[in-house]
């Protein structure tokens, strides 16, 4: 079996790294950064001359970002809502379910201590049976 500290890793191919490096550049830190730029340009230039339609189109373009989000945190106020009484419930009715299952556990356990002492039965009496008759035995040639 190999050690594992002591298996190195094949070192890179410097051809293909390149590439894979300028793939990186072009197909994702490109595209990232002239989106940000404009975002940012977006943000300057719609400070410029502004006006009350302007800053009514803005209100109503908040109240359209945060609808959805109201919605989700209802939806998660509900399930909240409903794990917290399923678990009041589940931590009133517990303790009757687990009595229950203890006192199963419990009859289990006697019926197989009871079966296991009538399989060992025979095997202890024919056992005490020799030891008595060796005992007999010893004394008798004493």
């Amino acid at each position: 079996m190999s050690d594992f500290r002591s298996s190195r890793l094949a070192e890179r191919n410097p051809v293909t790294h390149e590439q894979h490096r300028r793939e990186a550049r072009v197909q994702i830190f490109l595209p990232l950064i002239i989106g940000a730029v404009l975002i940012l340009a977006l943000a300057v230039f719609s400070t410029f001359g502004q006006s009350d339609a302007l800053s009514r189109w803005g209100d109503i373009s908040l109240i359209w970002l945060i609808l959805p989000m109201l919605f989700v945190g209802l939806i998660a106020l509900v399930l909240l809502t409903g794990l917290i009484y399923v678990t009041v419930r589940l931590m009133q009715s517990l303790p009757v379910f687990a009595r229950r299952v203890q006192n199963l556990f419990a009859t289990i356990g006697y019926q197989v201590s009871r079966m296991t002492d009538k399989a060992a039965a025979p095997v202890i009496r024919a056992r005490s049976i020799s030891a008595g008759v060796r005992r007999m035995v010893r004394r008798q040639t004493r």
